[in-house]
């Protein structure tokens, strides 16, 4: 009797070790069920170990930094990706497609107060930037919950700063969806309301 309780214990043990591995790995993958790569070790990842090389060997390099930075925003590293841009930002605070690029990486991550910064430093810089002033909107749209009214705003301003862009036109649709009417245009509407 003894041994049968025994040999029950030891199976058990068997079981469980090979459910509960994967039970415990069911329980860090991520949100939607896929499993996340533990990429930390830029040896795991040839690209990433690419881009690291090429800045070891190129500290002031902004193209350099910038990539990496980029890249660790792609693959989800986007607190490390900050510092990146925030270096690459201090080698040259003016370039303002960087700080766009900046400004997207921390749209994508969920930084939604950073973003928003940042669009709006681009956007004092260059007010009539209709890929800041869109990205503007968008975030706007995509905050949880959505400002609404924000993001009507600066699709508005889009449209009215930058007639000739290649932002209008998504202007135009995304505002039209998100309101639910056609969108005059702002020869046709000489009234409408300015972004701030």
């Amino acid at each position: 009797m003894t041994f049968n309780v025994l040999a029950a214990i030891v199976v058990g043990a068997l079981v469980f070790g090979t459910v509960g591995a994967a039970v415990i790995d069911e329980l860090v993958s991520n949100s939607n069920g896929d499993k996340t790569i533990d990429v930390s070790d830029p040896g795991d990842d040839p690209i990433e170990q690419g881009y690291r090389d090429s800045v070891a060997n190129n500290p002031n390099d902004v193209d350099a930094i910038t990539a990496l930075a980029g890249y660790l925003a792609e693959v989800r590293k986007v607190d490390e990706a900050i510092q990146w841009y925030e270096k690459a930002l201090a080698l040259t605070p003016d370039d303002m497609t960087l700080r766009l690029n900046f400004a997207s990486s921390l749209a994508s991550g969920g930084k939604y107060n950073d973003a928003e910064l940042q669009f709006k430093k681009v956007i004092d810089a260059q007010p009539d930037n209709g890929v800041a002033l869109l990205g503007l909107a968008r975030l706007y749209r995509s905050w949880s919950p959505p400002r609404t009214a924000d993001a009507v705003t600066w699709y508005r301003a889009t449209i009215e700063r930058a007639p000739d862009s290649g932002a209008y036109d998504l202007a135009v649709t995304e505002l039209a969806e998100l309101t639910g009417t056609p969108v005059a245009s702002p020869a046709s509407s000489p009234g409408a309301q300015a972004a701030p």
